[in-house]
């Protein structure tokens, strides 16, 4: 079972992602000063303009302490994971530190790179945008693949994409992406990405790294 404490530290750490057509996602800061979430949930492009200007895309999060700016570091659309950092410190100073300031004062959720046996269900639990706990059952199918598949009672509901799946430790081993609903439509499953496989390697490094510093 997950501690109340950890839940209290997760919750504090996840956000909304506010869209201007009143949509919105869900994200969980993680060591390295970056907001995990789904690739469905941000604004992005598949030409160069994302690298050429990749300021271009502001995505504003609702936090406990306020609201915030960021932009896509890395979108991953087949895998539905992206990464939000911040703005550029030159152009955009106040959000830069807004930004910062925030990280500093929120506990990151650390990532699960633990090797976990094939196959075999373990319990999961998933901070929703209603601010609920759901508690679920998660399979690693095969290790080296990008996901891991979810099993809900019940339904998930819309607006929860881009929530943490976090372990009985809270450590995130994967973000809410899609569901459907087995025929009884008693439960809801699908594979959701597991960000130890599904991010690009240089996120998952900077991640890591300081994920080992904030430990030492």
């Amino acid at each position: 079972m997950l501690s109340e404490q950890l839940k209290q530290s997760i919750a504090q750490a996840c956000v909304t992602i506010v869209k201007p057509d009143g949509g919105h996602g869900r994200g969980v800061l993680v060591p390295g000063n970056l907001v995990l979430t789904a690739a469905h949930c941000v604004t992005y492009t598949n030409d160069f303009t994302m690298a050429l200007s990749p300021h271009t895309f502001v995505e504003e999060l609702e936090t406990p302490q306020g609201r915030l700016k960021v932009c896509p570091e890395a979108v991953e659309p087949r895998a539905d994971i992206a990464v939000l950092g911040a703005l550029d410190d030159q152009r955009f100073s106040h959000e830069v530190e807004a930004f910062e300031t925030w990280c500093t004062q929120t506990t990151p959720v650390p990532l699960c790179v633990e090797a976990l046996p094939v196959r075999e269900a373990f319990p999961v639990y998933i901070y929703t945008h209603t601010a609920t706990w759901i508690e679920a059952s998660a399979t690693i199918m095969r290790d080296e693949v990008a996901s891991l598949w979810l099993d809900v009672s019940g339904q998930v509901e819309a607006g929860t994409s881009g929530s943490p799946i976090v372990t009985v430790q809270g450590e995130v081993i994967g973000v809410v992406s899609l569901f459907g609903s087995e025929l009884d439509e008693t439960h809801c499953v699908g594979p959701q990405p597991r960000p130890a496989r599904a991010l690009p390697v240089w996120v998952l490094e900077q991640i890591l790294a300081a994920q080992v510093s904030e430990e030492a």
